[in-house]
């Protein structure tokens, strides 16, 4: 009976823990839609429309996997949408995409919070197994709370999904290692390789796959010459090939260069924005330090020095789930920390080690306190409430605002309202539209039909694409000149003048801190703030308590605007 009533107290206990996981997960998923504000989102989502078209992308090689299971959700909404009469043809579901993507980002970030909570659950069970219930109970409630876990589960990219693949993996490898079986290789094997394909990085887990397999046969009696004859080993191998080849073709057809760990993938120019204000001038940290004030920022430094004394824990006892977690988890953040490109770090590739570190917490945590029962559960519950307060408390602060309006969507309301029609305006900008974390504003058609007439043989997915664009256009639109960091280091602002600008719509703090353009910036905004044609007519500024978003300026050249009006005008 006492078995029953503990046993029934565990199911509860890891209810509750994942429907806090699930709730901080989804909570603000709607936030800045219709418009996309993180530069990396639209990646997975036009990669399962491309796929839906009939085309497979083999360059983007790095990154993968997670469209697979969008393509499958959008054509779930493309059935619906055609039954209840929306929609009659593919044409039409472009259409209704390039109108509102809404729905589409919904669905996909719905996703993304399912997979955070299901990563929560797997810790727990990974723990469970390696350790006991309660230490994978109280790894699960730190992982919860965690606030970059938290927060990359608001996002359609590819982290969260290979942390948490990355974790099926090291389950299936924990059993390897304390008593499994082939099946048990078989089912690593699959989830590592879905993990690489989903993020390249994740192919560091054969490294704790391979020592779970030592720990296999040594289990079984066997010696140096087993380990490498275990028919097992060779099925994993096998499965891990085929699975990765099908799964990303372009892996073996266009391998990413060697430097992948260290550059994001080989993003685009563009699309590698300030996400952080870890950088200033340009200048890159020690990554030793940065990636430990990472960990530190996301867990609260008193769980992360718990989980550094869970580490020396480990190391002390040295079980195989010891030896193969903490091999995967320094290695994971030595090849980062020694591999980072000048200006590409970002603190989500950090996400896979907090999964090792709250392990690692919880471990020690219920190894404290000797007994067992009702009283050492809420022993540690306490405990560990306490000391995960800090990341809760970031991650509710976050979410809160997340669920608010954007400075970014408040100022394009205004400019809408405010600036006419036509005018032409400077704006951070890729090859056909503004950057996804500056103001969304609208090309004027005619610049439109010169991009689809560019790009009609050169990219034909992008002229398509603007052909939608073309159809579903409402509101205002503005001459865009769309200038990248490689444009802003080349020219100042005469040139932009002489161009005829007439507005400029501004991040203050990426041109101060982003690592492309380093101290141009900076003098581009000096220029703006000492040039006597150049007015500050609107400032939209973020606010802690209920803004999101970065500072956003609009700047007017008074010489190019005729009959300008004074700042307190417009």
């Amino acid at each position: 009976m006492e078995s029953i009533r503990n046993l029934n107290r565990i199911w509860i206990y890891l209810a509750l823990i994942l429907a806090a996981a699930f709730g901080l997960r989804l909570w603000g998923i709607w936030f800045g839609l219709p418009f996309s504000y993180r530069a990396d989102e639209y990646h997975e989502v036009f990669r399962a429309l491309e796929l839906g078209s009939g085309s497979f992308n083999l360059e983007r090689t790095g990154k993968g996997g997670y469209f697979y299971v969008l393509f499958l959700e959008y054509g779930v909404l493309f059935v619906a949408l055609k039954i209840a009469g929306v929609i009659e043809s593919a044409q039409d579901f472009a259409r209704y995409f390039v109108g509102d993507p809404s729905s589409f980002y919904l669905i996909g970030r719905a996703t993304t919070a399912a997979i955070g909570t299901l990563n929560v659950f797997l810790l727990y069970r990974l723990g469970a197994r390696a350790y006991s219930t309660g230490a994978g109970l109280l790894a699960g409630t730190i992982l919860t709370v965690d606030f970059l876990s938290a927060e990359h589960s608001h996002y359609i990219t590819v982290d969260i999904p290979m942390t948490c693949l990355a974790t099926a993996a090291l389950l299936f490898a924990a059993n390897m290692a304390t008593g499994g079986s082939g099946r048990d290789y078989k089912w690593a094997a699959v989830f590592a390789a879905l993990a690489t394909t989903t993020k390249l990085p994740a192919i560091l887990l054969l490294l704790p796959l391979l020592i779970a397999h030592y720990y296999y046969v040594r289990r079984k009696g066997g010696g140096p010459r087993q380990f490498f004859l275990t028919a097992h080993l060779w099925w994993a191998v096998a499965i891990f090939v085929v699975v990765l080849g099908i799964t990303n073709p372009g892996l073996f057809l266009d391998p990413p260069m060697p430097a992948y760990f260290g550059d994001a993938g080989g993003a685009d120019e563009g699309a590698v924005e300030l996400e952080y204000a870890e950088a200033a001038q340009g200048t890159p940290p020690n990554f030793f330090i940065y990636y430990i004030a990472v960990l530190g920022d996301s867990m609260g430094w008193p769980l992360l020095l718990v989980s550094f004394a869970g580490i020396l824990y480990g190391a002390w006892k040295r079980t195989p789930a010891d030896v193969m977690l903490l091999a995967f988890a320094c290695v994971f953040y030595l090849v980062f920390a020694t591999s980072s490109h000048p200006h590409l770090y970002f603190p989500r590739y950090m996400l896979p080690v907090i999964v090792v570190l709250a392990l690692m917490a919880g471990r020690l945590l219920w190894a404290a306190w000797p007994g067992a029962g009702a009283a050492k559960q809420t022993v540690a519950i306490v405990v560990v409430a306490a000391l995960a307060f800090m990341p809760a408390y970031k991650t509710v602060v976050n979410n809160y605002l997340l669920s608010h309006t954007d400075t970014r969507t408040i100022a394009k309301e205004w400019i809408g309202e405010n600036i006419p029609q036509g005018a032409t305006v400077f704006i951070e900008g890729l090859k056909i539209e503004p950057t996804r974390l500056t103001v969304p504003l609208q090309d004027t058609m005619e610049n439109m039909r010169d991009h689809i007439e560019f790009y009609e043989t050169r990219e034909p997915g992008k002229a398509k694409y603007l052909k939608y664009r073309l159809q579903a256009m409402s509101g205002s639109t503005y001459d865009l000149e769309l200038v990248s960091p490689s444009e802003l280091r080349a020219h100042d602002l005469d040139h932009y003048k002489d161009m005829g600008i007439e507005y400029l719509v501004i991040r203050p703090e990426y041109f101060v801190e982003s690592r492309k353009i380093a101290h141009v910036g900076l003098s581009f905004l000096d220029e703006l703030e000492a040039d006597p044609d150049v007015s500050l007519v609107r400032a939209f500024p973020p606010n802690p308590r209920d803004r999101p978003g970065p500072l956003i300026h609009v700047y007017r050249i008074d010489s190019n605007v005729d009959g300008a009006a004074g700042p307190s005008n417009l």
